[in-house]
């Protein structure tokens, strides 16, 4: 079923749904032409107008707003939109809202602050760690305990580096570089 479109005197297109209906609501619109080409997203039944810009996922989203944290807009510590704010900024759902900020914490770009919100994390200069022959190196998501030991923020990896003695070392990749000795200039 499709909704009617009626004009109401002095006002736009006033929509109405049929009650019940199975599936997507798909609505034509005949724009004046100052319109064309621009896209209407609906949320919480609040329509919004982005011009030349198609629906957006919760992919473009977060490549949204990684673009405003690399620009320098949002700087360390400051706190990120909510997911109500980039809802109703973008027109998306808050479900699409917090898998765009998950995306960002899971590329280690901003950390969730209890009782604060989500922020950018800030960006350090990587201490290098020089490996000896026969060292080996992997990387491995680390588990509570040591991303509370090792002070490891979401969505940053262990550098774990084995050593031929059997040992290994973990390094919280946010703060270290790998390097070999011909890496290191000596």
């Amino acid at each position: 079923m499709a909704a009617t479109v009626t004009r109401a005197q002095g006002a736009g297109p006033h929509i109405r749904p049929p009650l019940l209906f199975p599936g997507p609501l798909v609505v034509e619109i005949e724009v004046p032409g100052y319109l064309r080409g621009l896209t209407l997203a609906s949320a919480y039944g609040a329509c919004v107008i982005y011009p030349g810009r198609g629906p957006i996922g919760y992919v473009e989203l977060a490549d949204i707003v990684r673009a405003l944290i690399t620009s320098g807009q949002l700087k360390p510590g400051q706190r990120l939109p909510s997911e109500a704010s980039l809802s109703q900024t973008y027109g998306v759902s808050i479900k699409t809202a917090r898998a765009a900020l998950r995306e960002l914490r899971s590329e280690g770009l901003a950390v969730s602050v209890r009782g604060y919100g989500v922020v950018v994390r800030e960006q350090f200069e990587p201490t290098r760690i020089l490996l000896e022959a026969g060292d080996e190196v992997s990387a491995r998501q680390p588990t509570p305990q040591e991303r509370e030991d090792y002070q490891v923020p979401e969505g940053v990896p262990l550098i774990v580096v084995h050593h031929r003695d059997g040992l290994q070392d973990l390094y919280p990749a946010h703060l270290y570089r790998v390097a070999t000795r011909s890496d290191s200039g000596s």
